[in-house]
């Protein structure tokens, strides 16, 4: 297997508070689960890998480039693309413009070509355009139908969807998902999973998701990590390490 991630005595202190905890894994072009217990360091870690914060110790390469500490926009550029547990899609602009948004770091027209040259501004735009809508349709075609309606209107299972597809769509070698079906229903959970295997399928992205059920991560995980204090604990196949009595001290206690 490829390396495409790989993190070496990765660790973060907030004051006295260990938060990760010298973590070294890897991962190649696969999906990778990551659970544990609430304030195990699972978004600290996603964190870190995005650079919203920067480590205390240790290094991340990834594509066997040193990312430590690169900005964030930097490790945008680089291909890492991410989402959030919160909602953090601009709610008075349209599904369309959410969308362009997440194509912003592609953007070859700055503001003085548009002037200069507006042609090759709408030539750009036209085809950011057909992109937004094509990965879109990876998710809910109806959507496509809606483009031009306000966030605020649209379903939060569609949201959630759109805040995927707008990671997506510069076109990322490792998306980043932060419990991506948090606040859905079983019905609704089902569908995300399904849209996330279809991605899989049309793009072959990597991914690292957070998730809290279980049989979301049975489901479309190919391995999965299991952290508890900032420390991994256990590391392999759902069925490997739902078997680790270590795993379920961590969640259940002793």
């Amino acid at each position: 297997m490829d390396t495409l991630l790989h993190t070496k005595n990765l660790t973060i202190h907030f004051g006295g508070l260990i938060a990760v905890d010298s973590v070294s894994c890897s991962m190649g072009n696969e999906v990778l689960g990551l659970i544990g217990p609430n304030g195990s360091g699972k978004t600290t870690f996603l964190n870190l890998v995005s650079g919203i914060y920067s480590s205390t110790g240790g290094k991340i390469e990834f594509q066997g480039q040193d990312i430590t500490r690169l900005k964030t926009h930097e490790i945008r550029s680089a291909g890492i693309a991410r989402t959030f547990q919160t909602n953090r899609l601009c709610e008075k602009l349209t599904v369309l413009d959410n969308m362009l948004l997440g194509l912003y770091s592609k953007q070859n027209t700055s503001w003085w070509k548009v002037i200069l040259s507006q042609k090759t501004h709408y030539r750009e735009l036209k085809e950011n355009i057909s992109t937004c809508l094509e990965v879109l349709g990876y998710f809910n075609k109806n959507l496509i139908d809606r483009k031009y309606e306000l966030i605020d209107t649209i379903p939060l299972i569609d949201r959630r969807r759109i805040e995927i597809a707008r990671a997506l769509v510069s076109n990322p070698s490792l998306l980043l998902l932060d419990e991506p079906t948090a606040g859905l229903n079983q019905e609704e959970t089902a569908n995300i999973v399904d849209d996330l295997k279809r991605v899989r399928e049309k793009t072959h992205t990597s991914i690292i998701f957070i998730e809290h059920d279980m049989g979301v991560i049975s489901t479309i995980a190919d391995r999965v990590i299991v952290l508890n204090a900032g420390k991994i604990i256990a590391e392999g196949s759902f069925e490997e390490i739902s078997k680790s009595e270590e795993v379920r001290t961590a969640y259940l206690g002793s």
